[in-house]
């Protein structure tokens, strides 16, 4: 190869340096029915055994009215460390703590390399053996700051980036999609109360857990929409500590076993390094959901802000479950009520604590109550989110959120061009370190090049309208011509290998290019595996450089080919040295989006006010029943005047004269008639 990378200020580079491959975080869920079951009640006056009662505010915990899923354990050291890879090169909102290093003190033995700007993450060494002995325990030293943003990071389809520690600019990576933290700080002086008015985005699917959610998940017995809860999430009501003595880990599991701290010294489940067992260790205690480790282990968050004694709201965020670790609350051999239906602890929602962790929970909306889900109905075409918010039209216009003024289904600022969908995207928009793009790979001076994009469709974006290249100027001089394309992915593997071609468009390299248009493509229904890419001709490999890329972000989603010959877009497949960026140069993204198809016929809004100009009360330039402009009304205007009553009652173009009122009333009705009669016959 003569050339695999070029940059602004180096020149020629002939070994290009990426971080390793990170894989996709996936989170098992277990469903949780039967909404509508109603609350258990929780907290300082109910009795848990003898003289020992719950903690917290009483109120009724666990009745939930929609199904949901939530995670079936908890988020591991794995998982995190895949989050910090991906987002945390730079770490501004202090997602990694110092306190991960190592095994002691409860440490999760994660490994911080590099300086700011190019740290990566390991578990331990990063050898098998050390991923192996610690990567499937829970992760602790969690704040819910934390557990927020790993949260915003799932929500956001998990996009790799450098985080500048700047809210708007992060947000498409950690500060903004479930919850928007935008950047509130993580230390210094009142540092939790900008965390406190932070609640789940409407539309949001991955989510912290509310407190009725995890107690729901733990304890209600999963028996149809009943009042009836166990008292431990093991789905027993006995204690876990009497149910195994010593509460050892045991092979296989006797069942009502949990990893938590009795009292004694020596009463750890399994002590140290180690502290928290292996998620799903104690295979035989789900909850009657399936979830694990809802008891022990970690204390969890949930979004619940916490309610103090007096019921007053405040900043500190709910926790459940209990932990390994000896608290305040466990120096006696009383530890298992931590466990208990009726506990419930708090604490500000910067708090970095060895005992403390998180799972995540996902929630399939259904806003219109029409038991159906709306990414079912999204997925379908039979509902739409045509201003993108990530909730239905109907329930925007149902509930006042946006407006329908002529009542088509249409919410009016999709209709006018107030909002625009988000591009599918696996860049973070800075082209690697120092400007860096891709030339021409063959030992010829000429050849073509062909670089693409793998996709998944989400619902409400499943047809394509356009290709973003991301080219960098001083790299495609003006006038370089190639071509745009749109392809399947027949068997759904995101591999390229049986890619067929569904759209093409032609272009030229120009200032101000952005967005090559393609006719509007359908691709499929949510999930949905597509590509777009590029084929040029490069005629010198010395100045030309087009595959602009990004080796921060690494989603193993780009692929690229190179001949000396014509590369076929109908025939992708059959490209020579088709190869993914991960297997050429160990990861990296092109900078190419794909962009939705509006799919919203645009109306005028010549005010540019955001509400269609045939809905606003517009005057008559004349007066009122004028439909022919001569400034009379005469006979000459009934005709147009019916047409427009036929048309309405929405005002088209050439009916404001036939809206009658003294004030316009931006309808046109039976209230009109008489007035125009009136006018008609009048002197």
């Amino acid at each position: 190869m003569k050339m695999m990378l070029r940059t602004a200020t180096l020149g020629l580079v002939l070994s290009c340096g990426m971080a390793s491959a990170r894989s996709e975080v996936v989170i098992e869920l277990v469903p949780v029915g039967h909404p509508g079951n109603p609350g258990n009640w929780s907290g300082q006056s109910v009795q848990i055994l003898g003289n020992i009662t719950g903690a917290g505010f009483d109120r009724l915990c666990g009745g939930v009215n929609y199904p949901f899923q939530i995670a079936k354990y908890e988020i591991t050291v794995n998982q995190y460390v895949e989050f910090l890879n991906a987002v945390a090169a730079a770490d501004p909102y202090n997602l990694y703590l110092t306190s991960m290093t190592g095994t002691s003190l409860y440490a999760p033995n994660i490994t911080r390399n590099g300086t700011s700007g190019s740290y990566t993450y390991t578990v331990g060494d990063g050898s098998p053996q050390a991923v192996s002995h610690w990567g499937n325990r829970p992760i602790n030293f969690i704040a819910w700051a934390d557990a927020a943003r790993f949260c915003n990071w799932m929500q956001n389809g998990q996009p790799t980036g450098l985080l500048t520690g700047v809210g708007a600019d992060d947000a498409w990576l950690t500060e903004d999609g479930t919850y928007a933290t935008l950047g509130a700080p993580t230390i210094g002086p009142n540092v939790n109360q900008p965390y406190q008015p932070i609640v789940r985005r409407p539309g949001a699917t991955w989510v912290i857990p509310t407190e009725d959610e995890w107690y729901k998940a733990a304890y209600h017995k999963n028996d149809g929409p009943t009042p009836n809860y166990s008292t431990y999430p093991t789905n027993y009501s006995g204690s876990p500590w009497f149910g195994t003595p010593n509460n050892n880990v045991i092979d296989p599991d006797p069942g009502n076993n949990a990893n938590y701290h009795i009292g004694n010294p020596d009463d750890d489940c399994i002590g140290g390094p180690f502290s928290r067992t292996q998620v799903g260790e104690f295979e035989n205690s789900p909850s009657s959901y399936g979830t694990y480790d809802q008891g022990g282990n970690v204390w969890e968050w949930t979004e619940t802000r916490y309610l103090n004694v007096n019921g007053e709201l405040t900043f500190r965020r709910v926790m459940r479950g209990g932990s390994f670790y000896p608290s305040v609350v466990q120096q006696q051999p009383d530890g298992y009520k931590c466990m208990h239906a009726a506990w419930r602890q708090d604490e500000p929602p910067v708090s970095q604590v060895g005992r403390y962790g998180f799972r995540l929970a996902k929630v399939i909306n259904d806003c219109n109550n029409n038991g159906l889900m709306d990414q079912e109905e999204l997925a379908a075409g039979t509902a739409h989110d045509r201003n993108y918010n990530g909730v239905l039209d109907s329930c925007d216009i149902a509930l006042g959120t946006s407006q329908d003024c002529n009542g088509n289904g249409i919410v009016d600022e999709a209709e006018v061009g107030d909002v625009s969908p988000p591009p599918y995207r696996v860049d973070d928009g800075t082209p690697a370190d120092l400007l860096s793009a891709i030339g021409y790979l063959g030992d010829e001076e000429s050849g073509y090049m062909a670089w693409l994009n793998q996709f998944t469709i989400a619902a409400g974006r499943e047809t394509i309208g356009g290709i973003i290249p991301q080219f960098l100027p001083q790299y495609v001089p003006d006038g370089t011509a190639f071509t745009v394309h749109v392809w399947s992915d027949p068997n759904g593997d995101r591999n390229p290998n049986d890619a067929v071609l569904l759209a093409s468009a032609a272009a030229v390299m120009a200032p101000g290019l952005t967005v090559v248009p393609i006719p509007d493509t359908y691709i499929g229904p949510e999930g949905t595996h597509f590509f777009v890419g590029i084929v040029m001709h490069i005629l010198d490999w010395n100045t030309t450089y087009p595959a602009s890329y990004d080796d921060s972000s690494d989603m193993r989603a780009s692929w690229i080919a190179w001949s000396a010959n014509a590369i076929d877009a109908n025939n992708l497949p059959a490209a020579e040295n088709l190869s993914s960026m991960t297997t050429l140069f160990g990861g990296g993204n092109f900078m190419l989006r794909a962009l939705p198809a509006v799919g919203v016929m645009q109306v005028p809004d010549d005010n540019n006010n955001g509400i269609p100009d045939a809905c606003e009360a517009l005057p008559c330039p004349t007066t009122a029943g004028d439909l022919d402009g001569n400034g009379a009304v005469n006979g000459i205007d009934i005709q147009g005047f019916v047409a427009c009553h036929l048309l309405g009652p929405g005002i088209t173009s050439g009916c404001v004269c036939a809206d009658m009122n003294a004030q316009p009333d931006a309808a046109l009705n039976s209230l009109d008639i008489p007035l125009f009669v009136n006018k008609l016959l009048g002197p």
